[in-house]
């Protein structure tokens, strides 16, 4: 049998928005047992088509986790699930191949937002899934091609409930922090986002100076900085010699998601967690990611599970809040994507 070409389930413009084995309660087995990967909110078709050829062998709609999804089993024994599509184009029994359209990228069954949730089982279906699709195809001649996305927006793109999103990718080498000057921050500079965080009586203010540069020595696990070597660092104060760092309200850390109560704990309020603009800044040890978002949900238990659940689809081991509304402003190529014009609150403006 000649050796099967593996290939990812879209052509073009995609992006991971959640990996392999993230912890979690909104899985059964605790766990992300697959891939999640988004085409349509990132320029591409959407249309999802098998990882290599073989056969369909089940074809499911309104399955109450997985939505409308198919399985497709491979010469060399693997099957391989696709899930939450918007409808189906393929029937049991049907021979596919690279050209092949299984269906359609779209949000049925357990999920929030339009994306393909994918699976990689050995010798047959059992949850939940044992092999990491990413590790998978990428050690089976199918590096992952993600192009590039410095800008995303869209309505309902990235996550269900949201009516925008502006997203823009930070790389340690791009990321420099620039002190903050008011009246000057929409002109004078180019290519930049703000990270906001609260002014109010509770919250530690002294947690981030002006130039960002240094941190208050805080009980707090909610920052991170990048160091005189240029590595990402997630922790409490940043080491002697950082060059960048920034906090906000702990969604994630190192993996670990934390309660609302947690993040409270760390002498945050709840004032910014109402249907507002929010920004979440995210890394995976090798860049940042910085997101822009309207939230729907009200009161501020509703409000946190929601932000959760964007934290998950970031791919991002480590994601903070920062304050919601006046200081949220983002800046692509001279054109701003994002403005706000809350004066009285502070923030981060970071250079990218």
């Amino acid at each position: 049998m000649a050796e099967l070409v593996y290939r990812w389930p879209f052509a073009g413009r995609k992006k991971v928005t959640l990996e392999y084995g993230v912890p979690g309660s909104s899985w059964k087995c605790g766990w992300h047992s697959g891939l999640d990967i988004i085409s349509k909110a990132v320029g591409g078709t959407g249309e999802v088509r098998p990882i290599a050829d073989g056969t369909v062998s089940t074809c499911i709609t309104g399955h109450k986790s997985y939505g409308n999804y198919v399985l497709v089993s491979h010469p060399d024994g693997i099957v391989s699930l696709y899930a939450h599509m918007e409808r189906i184009l393929v029937n049991p029994g049907q021979q596919v191949c690279e050209s092949s359209v299984l269906g359609i990228e779209g949000e049925t069954g357990n999920a929030s937002g339009r994306h393909l949730h994918l699976e990689i089982h050995r010798g047959g279906y059992s949850y939940p899934a044992s092999i990491n699709p990413r590790e998978w195809l990428e050690s089976h001649g199918a590096p992952f091609d993600e192009k590039e996305v410095s800008e995303v927006s869209g309505r309902n793109s990235i996550y269900g409930k949201l009516p925008k999103i502006h997203a823009v990718k930070i790389w340690p080498e791009r990321w420099k922090i620039v002190k903050w000057g008011k009246g000057k921050r929409t002109t004078s500079i180019r290519d930049y986002c703000c990270f906001p965080f609260q002014a109010s009586g509770t919250v530690p203010v002294g947690n981030i100076v002006a130039d960002g540069v240094t941190l208050a020595k805080m009980p707090t696990a909610s920052t991170i900085w990048l160091n005189a070597a240029g590595e990402l660092g997630v922790g409490f104060s940043p080491p002697t010699g950082a060059k960048q760092s920034v906090s906000g309200f702990p969604l994630r850390v190192l993996d670990r998601e934390y309660t609302l109560k947690e993040a409270l704990a760390q002498g945050w309020d709840t004032s910014p967690l109402y249907p507002t603009t929010h920004a979440i800044l995210g890394t995976n040890g090798e860049y940042l990611l910085y997101w822009v978002f309207e939230t729907t949900s009200k009161g501020a238990e509703a409000t946190w599970t929601e932000l959760q659940g964007i934290a998950r689809m970031m791919g991002c081991h480590t994601v903070l809040l920062g304050d919601g509304g006046g200081s949220t402003i983002l800046d692509n190529g001279g054109s701003n994507m994002i403005v706000s014009t809350g004066n009285r609150q502070l923030a981060t403006l970071m250079r990218y």
